[in-house]
């Protein structure tokens, strides 16, 4: 029966460790499951953020572009807009003076390679620049026959096209002009170089598989960084159908490749800009990073493996293994946060302005406060009185020719009552008689900087005061060094005399002086030489008024003979705590 017993037992102990090592396995199954799913679904949730983030920055970056080219266009449909009124109101006649007067308009803005008015039957009327003659008609130029036929087309951009002279790339943008009833009377043209859009796309380095492109709202392709020539002028509808929506995956023309686009339409113009990055390099961080997981996963699932078969031969031996995977968001930021400077545009020919939204947010005004003349949005602004003259005399100065550029900075109040540093720039532009006919320029905000400057001064004023200090610990410590030397020798041999004379001597009674004075001198050489260390003694209760009288002891050895010191001590026996050497 015993052995009956005993092998029922054993027989119960393995069903039971086999039954162990069958839920060990079972739960380490599932937990190498669970742990596969949370890396599949960590990697899935990575490359939703990584594609979030490349439509974001693409998308935000396009409207950044848009709004600086909307900028600088339309300071050349600015010019158009004057020349127009300019030409339809004085109507001058052919000649070099009616064509200098156009050149003047155009200075001072040099992407407009050349401005030219052209009759009704397209032939050429006046123009801004000296070129060889070319006087064939324009009247089957398309820009030409859309504002022949259409009245209210406002600003047509023509296909990019290459200059004679130059031979640089271009486009042209027209205006219609009206007789006094209506009718078609020709067209305004203003060459408008695409060189500055190259140079600014070329100077934003977005890295290897990206690329900004301007194109017309029927897709025909102006510039492109990188450079593709034999695109130029081609016509890529896909990348302006998404400037209406967000950014999104689509396959280019210009290179049959798989490209997130981010596009943003130009309010006042119609052109767009579309910001691509290829898909593989977009995902490359994703790819990368997965690899990386899924190497790491599969090495713990090994581990795992290994560790559930050593479970499972040593039910005893219980080892958990966990791994954390880590999981890293790599984010791209705005490559420039649109011109981060304030414009203004003051003509002082016919009283019209323009001031950017940024420069109104500059001077603390919303975007939509209305300007009219340069002097009375002056009168609006409260510059600081020490600065006001200086703004004057720079402005003056300029107008005067006397400066090549107006440059100043000033202080101004925002409505909050805080007060901001503005940094301002710009440059007039004259009329043929050498008037002031513009003044053009930007502003930025320097109050960081100005904050820094001020900062900088008064820390250096505080490192000179601590050097002087320093060096007063220093000269301190010294002269107590060589003084206490002095007073080795001098107490030594007053020791020595005390010893020597007899108790109540006339000899001993000078020399306990002479021992009583020493100490003082030695406790003095202490003070000073505590001072030179400027270390922290050690605390304990202090009776006032002896470390007073003390103290008036040394400061009456330091007064000339003349001034004399009276003491009114009446703190008693009142103590603190502290450090007498503190103290003193």
């Amino acid at each position: 029966m015993s052995q009956a017993t005993a092998s029922g037992s054993l027989l119960a102990d393995a069903t039971r460790a086999a039954r162990l090592r069958l839920w060990i396995a079972i739960v380490g199954v599932l937990a190498i499951a669970a742990f596969a799913a949370s890396a599949a679904y960590d990697a899935w949730r990575s490359y939703n953020v990584v594609i979030s983030a490349n439509k974001r920055e693409l998308g935000n970056l396009a409207k950044a572009l848009a709004e600086q080219a909307e900028r600088s266009l339309q300071l050349a449909d600015l010019l158009l807009r004057e020349t127009a009124t300019w030409y339809e109101t004085e109507r001058p006649a052919p000649g070099n003076a009616a064509d200098a007067k156009l050149a003047a308009r155009a200075t001072g803005l040099p992407a407009v390679r050349e401005v030219r008015i052209i009759g009704e039957h397209g032939t050429p009327l006046f123009r801004s620049r000296e070129l060889p003659a070319d006087n064939s008609a324009l009247s089957d130029r398309a820009y030409f026959i859309a504002h022949r036929d259409h009245p209210n087309l406002g600003v047509v951009v023509s296909d990019p096209l290459i200059t004679q002279i130059e031979h640089r790339p271009a486009v042209i943008m027209a205006r219609r002009l009206e007789k006094r009833d209506g009718s078609f009377d020709g067209i305004v043209q203003a060459v408008v170089d695409l060189e500055d859009f190259q140079r600014l796309y070329q100077a934003l380095d977005l890295g290897e598989g990206s690329a900004m492109n301007l194109l017309r709202d029927d897709g025909t392709l102006f510039v492109r960084q990188p450079q593709s020539p034999q695109a130029v002028g081609a016509k890529f509808p896909e990348l302006v159908a998404t400037a209406s929506k967000s950014a999104r995956l689509v396959e280019n023309t210009v290179d049959r490749r798989e490209r997130f686009v981010g596009a943003a339409h130009l309010a006042a113009f119609p052109l767009v800009v579309a910001v691509t990055r290829e898909q593989s390099i977009a995902l490359r961080s994703w790819r990368d990073e997965t690899y990386r997981v899924a190497a790491t996963t599969l090495v713990l699932t090994l581990l795992g493996a290994f560790a559930i078969a050593a479970l499972v031969y040593q039910v005893r031996r219980i080892e958990v293994g966990a791994r954390a995977l880590r999981q890293s968001e790599q984010r791209y930021a705005l490559a420039m946060e649109g011109a981060n400077e304030g414009h203004f545009d003051w003509n002082f020919e016919d009283g019209s302005s323009f001031l950017s939204p940024k420069m109104k947010l500059l001077h603390g005004r919303s975007i939509d406060a209305p300007v009219t003349t340069r002097a009375a949005w002056m009168g609006t602004l409260d510059i600081h009185p020490d600065d006001l003259p200086r703004v004057e005399a720079a402005v003056a100065d300029h107008f005067a020719g006397r400066t090549e550029r107006y440059e100043v900075e000033y202080r101004l109040r925002h409505p909050d009552g805080e007060w901001h540093w503005l940094q301002a720039r710009g440059r007039c532009i004259r009329d043929a008689s050498g008037k002031v006919a513009r003044l053009v320029g930007s502003a930025i905000d320097v109050t960081a900087r100005k904050s820094a400057e001020a900062e900088k001064d008064r820390l250096e004023i505080q490192l000179r005061q601590s050097q002087k200090m320093e060096a007063m610990g220093t000269l301190a410590g010294g002269i107590a060094h060589d003084f206490n030397n002095i007073l080795g020798a001098i107490l030594g041999y007053g020791e020595l005399a005390q010893k020597a004379a007899l108790e109540g001597s006339g000899i001993r009674r000078y020399v306990d002086n002479v021992m009583h004075a020493g100490s003082r001198a030695k406790a003095l050489v202490e003070r000073i030489l505590a001072f030179s260390r400027s270390g922290v003694g050690e605390r304990g209760p202090i009776n006032v008024q002896a470390v007073v009288e003390e103290t008036l002891e040394l400061l009456a050895a330091s007064l000339p003979p003349a001034v004399r010191l009276e003491r009114r001590l009446e703190a008693g026996d009142a103590a603190i705590v502290g450090d007498a050497t503190q103290l003193h």
